[in-house]
């Protein structure tokens, strides 16, 4: 081969399998699926100063339902010292088209004993036991102030004496954590989220203040609206459901809660749509 044609070969380059434009508009219908659908606390939680939302396991399973995926999870090592104690679990999650039941990805997921959440839990001083009382000032600590007590607090960190307990949360956790693997995987979704801190949805708790509850408000109040029109449902209908929930037909009067449960009413109605609409194929 000459160098005249190395050169044509090494500017062409691959062919895309796909257009830019066909990109885009998959990329633009899933960053409205995300905003539309997805719920902040439930389907993800976003860690101040992290530079994505994590996926939690609801809404991991959102985005396989909306991709028409099935996932099969696989027990692929186990490692028990009941003695020592030490527990470690590793699960595979598959996840395959429903359409074709051709395989579209592999996840994996571990967890042990020896992760801080598992080994180690947080007592006050009054529950040490007597070696831990004794040895309190080399054991780690955290302080905080209670309002309603008008007080400092502080709690001590010490090994985990009931870790028997949670035998079944790991290996649960493990589990989860395959199953968000793999569907990011299959989904492709790694730009809008991470699994870092997929367990987070075990303690997360949004930071409530009256300007995120205003906005909040204004989010679901906009995400009900879409929602509404993707269904098909006028606003008449709408506002009779809220009327028989609520004994008002004025959205804009509900609370944030009752806000929610109008959501994830036309949230159902839409996941049951796309589930009729995979069995019609």
């Amino acid at each position: 081969m000459n160098s005249t044609n190395e050169i044509a070969i090494l500017e062409r380059g691959p062919e895309m399998i796909t257009t830019i434009e066909d990109a885009k508009e998959r990329l633009g219908t899933l960053q409205r699926f995300v905003k539309l659908v997805m719920k902040e606390g439930s389907d993800y939680g976003v860690v101040p100063g992290t530079e994505k939302p994590t996926l939690l396991k609801p809404g991991a399973e959102k985005l396989a339902n909306i991709y028409g995926l099935y996932s099969e999870i696989h027990l692929i090592e186990r490692l028990e010292d009941w003695d020592k104690p030490f527990f470690n679990y590793l699960f595979k999650t598959i996840t395959f088209s429903m359409r074709t039941g051709i395989k579209v990805s592999e996840g994996v997921g571990s967890c042990n004993s020896y992760e801080n959440k598992y080994r180690y839990r947080w007592v006050f001083e009054s529950d040490l036991s007597a070696e831990d009382k004794a040895d309190k000032d080399n054991l780690k600590k955290k302080e905080f102030y209670s309002k309603n007590q008008g007080r400092n607090y502080t709690m001590y960190r010490v090994l985990n004496d009931d870790i028997f307990s949670q035998v079944n949360t790991m290996q649960k956790m493990a589990a989860k954590r395959s199953y968000v693997d793999a569907v990011l995987k299959a989904t492709r979704t790694s730009d809008f989220f991470t699994q870092d801190l997929e367990d987070i949805s075990d303690t997360y708790k949004p930071v409530r203040t009256e300007k995120t509850d205003k906005a909040n408000k204004k989010d679901l109040l906009e995400k009900i609206s879409a929602l509404r029109d993707t269904v098909g449902m006028d606003k008449e209908e709408l506002h009779k459901i809220v009327e028989e929930k609520f004994k008002t037909a004025d959205v804009s009067k509900l609370s944030i809660q009752q806000l929610t449960e109008i959501h994830d009413e036309l949230d159902t109605r839409l996941m049951d749509a796309v589930d009729e609409t995979d069995s019609g194929q």
